[in-house]
């Protein structure tokens, strides 16, 4: 047992944080050949990690969105399979930052 690994884990925290830096701009195999480590491995590290980072992002752009003077907000409906299932986001346009993602597109949705 070493403190900078977690339990049954093999690899280092560090490494985990950096991996998942790392391929935010890019995909899990190339961050794998970056990294000389599986694809598996690197898909499941930024799979445990994207939860906690999406959340971080969101509460960032909270923030800045509620200090933000003139926010302007946008709202935009999109498919995710065309007839059948709608999403709507709700975006600050100044800041350029998605703050809320809602299942549907009618305006109780919305509401």
């Amino acid at each position: 047992m070493y403190e900078f690994v977690g339990p049954k884990k093999r690899y280092s925290h560090i490494f985990r944080e950096r991996t998942v830096q790392q391929a935010l701009g890019s995909t899990a195999a190339h961050s794998a050949r970056m990294q000389q480590a599986p694809t598996s491995t690197i898909q499941q590290i930024h799979n445990e990690a994207i939860p906690l980072e999406s959340e971080r992002l969101s509460e960032q752009a909270w923030s800045q969105a509620k200090t933000s003077s003139g926010l302007v907000l946008g709202v935009d409906d999109f498919a995710i399979k065309k007839g059948h299932t709608y999403n709507t986001g709700i975006h600050d346009l100044k800041g350029e930052t998605m703050l809320d993602l809602l299942p549907g597109r009618k305006l109780e949705d919305l509401r």
